[in-house]
């Protein structure tokens, strides 16, 4: 199976291991990252695999820097066989992005639908896997809290929020791939409680909780476990619309995702803001 591996957020914790993992299964490995000197560190450590790797500047707070980035992508290779959506934040202020959206949203849900969207066209095979989290259970649609910037924020609804779009996301599209007759599979999971980056804009308070709770915490490595499972294991060949545990395990649906009425409401406007999936 081993061919071409996207990777957002691959500079840290998940984004890193999984990008090691992938290159260690056999995968020649796109980075997508913000930060393009970190991303040269670990596409180094791909090539110190033997494999081949490729840096390409990705602001996922940015609609633009997305369709810019999968547009190199499809210049750069011939197909992508596995998309891993990985990268994700968890804002401690509200802050909007350049295109008018409230910034974990942006970078956690319309990113990941624009690149999906945009990559496509050269996946005739493959798997897509969006890392989510368990915190989706708990996840409320609300499009005012993503567009105005007078809405109150909370870090953890705003998270949740985003968290909720991932699955909704992951089983619309396993649904609309399937009705297309398309081989290209989609599933998302929870990584665990892992000690990474979401928080980039810490307070020095929560850089000391993180700090001590990180003691507890999964590991990247551990973290990334599920993610180079769907995106490598054949006991998952054809398996879509899937959400999975930090066990590799199959877990049932909860919360407001089971809504099919409020799925086709989250694509509906992830497709009218970002112009593709309509």
């Amino acid at each position: 199976m081993p061919g071409i591996a996207v990777v957002t957020g691959p500079t840290h914790g998940i984004g890193r291991a999984t990008a090691l993992g992938l290159a260690r299964a056999g995968f020649d490995v796109v980075l997508l990252a913000r930060n393009t000197p970190l991303a040269e560190d670990v596409a180094r450590a791909v090539r110190g695999l033997a494999r081949t790797a490729w840096v390409m500047r990705c602001d996922l707070a940015s609609l633009a820097s997305v369709r810019g980035a999968a547009q190199a992508v499809a210049t750069a290779v011939p197909h992508v066989d596995v998309l891993v959506n990985n990268a994700g934040m968890m804002p401690t202020r509200r802050a909007m992005t350049v295109d008018g959206f409230e910034e974990s949203f942006a970078v956690n849900q319309l990113a990941p639908f624009l690149l999906t969207h945009e990559l496509l066209p050269i996946m005739p095979t493959g798997r897509i896997v969006n890392v989510a989290s368990a915190v989706y259970r708990l996840g409320r649609f609300d499009a005012v809290t993503i567009e105005s910037t007078e809405a109150p924020f909370s870090l953890a609804a705003a998270y949740a929020q985003s968290k909720l779009a991932n699955v909704a996301f992951t089983l619309g599209l396993a649904e609309r791939l399937h009705a297309a007759g398309r081989p290209v599979t989609v599933n998302c999971l929870h990584p665990g409680v892992v000690a990474t980056h979401l928080l980039p804009d810490r307070r020095r308070w929560q850089r000391a909780l993180f700090g001590f709770a990180g003691l507890f915490m999964r590991s990247p490595e551990r973290g990334a476990r599920t993610s180079i499972h769907l995106a490598t294991s054949p006991v998952v060949t054809g398996v879509s619309g899937r959400y999975f545990d930090a066990r590799q395990r199959v877990r049932p649906l909860r919360g407001a995702v089971r809504d099919p009425a409020l799925r086709d409401a989250i694509w509906q406007f992830c497709a009218s803001r970002t112009g593709v999936g309509a």
